[in-house]
């Protein structure tokens, strides 16, 4: 495949991601919720140009690691529940494919070829890896695919649908994704606009069993190693779909899905359901599909709701009202008048990147990376108290450097290596002696380096940017 192709190829992706609120470089924080993990460019940015490593970052102390080395353009990061396998989309000039990175044993692997295009994986809690299958970019089209390690496992969705970008929720051992399809006109009504069929299914899969008489097998919960089983027979499961939500549509927008701590509750954010085209509808969805969708509310340019940690209310971004170049984390309870702004942050859709997550002590953590840099903002649960600080841009750019240096060097081949075959061996010892000695020479410096990037700096949490509008958002639950 040619470069040229190779960049339409990533022009159309980021199109889609940009649709959906979302970026190739999507952020996973581990469970301690002290580690986030992501995509970096040389600009010390969210904009994917010619390569990106994927990198982990110690959000209090500072501490940057470089976890790939890799040529290609990778992105995406998405973390096992026990914390210990990374999964990310990776591309080069001989196409896509998903890297599966071991954490503790710091290995790789790719999960999935690069002769048919899988990107943006989701693990669904049981071992088992969600990827959505773009099978052509220049048409936006795709369909949902479950990866086990054997291969694909076939889903139950209808003929005829295609995956509708956006987040997709996860639960034990299910999931749910949102697809479309195109209706057929009204009879005598071949002039009509057409319209699209939007819906959303959740998709249950039976815990796989070994079929072994007087033996249990024990499966550990939240791992994913598929560089180590590789080679394993897959047990064979039952997958089956219910359709949970139906709406017809002009023109089919992103659905952003997630699931409550424990998977009681589902929402949909539907982009363009609302007021406006540029309203988002909240709505609550019975998993079971035995009830119809139940307005929540609607809000201007909203996406990415998750549940709060008692499961009643919502916290979501918006794009803020008077300066879309600013995003705002809003917190949404059922019993509330209005809606209550936590976070103001740089970055509008496409340029940056945001989530949050809830530490064991309650308090509400939220990451977000930008062309500015990290931002990191620590609150009690209902936003209150909040303090954000900030690694500017200039010192990731430092700590990206040093980290890739450090990565490189600890990559030099061992000098005791006695199977180097001739006449390579001494020409290798030639390099990485000097390589290694002169790094060991600047130990010191290279440390103090290190530290002087590790600075941040306070910022305010709802930075004077604008004026929190709070009538961009209103109830519908009574319509």
């Amino acid at each position: 495949m040619r470069c040229a192709q190779v960049r339409c190829l990533v022009l159309a992706l980021l199109w889609v991601c940009a649709a959906a609120g979302c970026w190739p470089n999507r952020i996973a924080v581990s469970p301690d919720g002290r580690t986030m993990y992501f995509a970096l460019n040389d600009e010390g940015g969210v904009k994917i140009k010619d390569s990106s490593n994927i990198y982990a970052l110690d959000v209090e102390t500072g501490a940057l690691e470089a976890l790939t080395d890799s040529p290609a353009m990778e992105g995406w990061c998405v973390l096992s529940e026990d914390g210990k396998h990374l999964l990310h989309s990776a591309l080069a000039e001989d196409g896509f494919w998903i890297e599966a990175l071991n954490l503790e044993k710091e290995s790789s692997a790719p999960l999935t070829g690069a002769l048919r295009p899988y990107l943006y994986p989701r693990f669904v809690p049981g071992d088992r890896v969600l990827v959505v299958e773009m099978e052509d970019l220049r048409k936006h089209k795709g369909h949902w695919v479950l990866l086990g390690q054997e291969g694909s496992v076939p889903l139950p969705l209808p003929d005829g649908y295609e995956a509708v970008p956006g987040e997709v929720a996860v639960a034990e051992n299910r999931f749910a994704c949102a697809v479309k399809r195109e209706l057929a006109p009204p009879e005598g009504g071949d002039d009509a606009p057409s319209r699209l069929e939007v819906a959303v299914y959740v998709v249950t899969l039976s815990e796989p069993v070994e079929e072994k008489e007087g033996e249990e097998v024990e499966k550990e919960e939240g791992s994913a190693p598929p560089e180590d089983e590789k080679g394993a027979e897959e047990p064979a499961q039952e997958v089956k779909a219910i359709c949970v939500g139906q709406w017809e549509v002009e023109e089919a927008q992103p659905v952003d899905l997630a699931f409550s701590p424990g998977g009681k509750r589902l929402v949909a954010a539907m982009f363009g359901a609302g007021a406006s085209d540029e309203h988002t509808g909240f709505f609550e969805l019975d998993s079971a599909g035995e009830a119809e969708p139940k307005p929540l509310f609607e809000a201007k340019k909203a996406f990415y709701p998750q549940w709060t940690p008692d499961g009643l209310g919502l916290v979501y971004l918006r794009l803020c009202p008077e300066d879309d170049k600013w995003r705002e984390v809003v917190l949404w309870r059922p019993e509330a008048e209005e809606p209550r702004v936590l976070v103001r942050l740089p970055g509008k859709t496409g340029e940056a990147y945001t989530t949050w997550r809830w530490m064991e002590d309650g308090r509400m953590r939220i990451y977000h990376l930008s062309d500015e840099g990290v931002r990191i903002v620590d609150a009690k649960p209902d936003g209150s108290e909040a303090a954000a600080k900030r690694l500017p841009r200039e010192n990731l750019r430092v700590l990206k450097a040093l980290a890739d240096l450090e990565r490189a060097v600890a990559r030099v081949p061992d000098l005791s290596e006695e199977q180097w075959p001739e006449p390579f061996a001494e020409k290798v010892k030639a390099v990485a002696e000097p390589l290694k000695q002169t790094f060991g020479s600047l130990e010191d410096p290279f440390k103090q380096a290190v530290e002087g990037a590790r600075v941040w700096e306070s910022v305010p949490a709802v930075p004077a940017v604008a004026p929190a509008d709070t009538s961009a958002t209103r109830n519908i639950s009574a319509r």
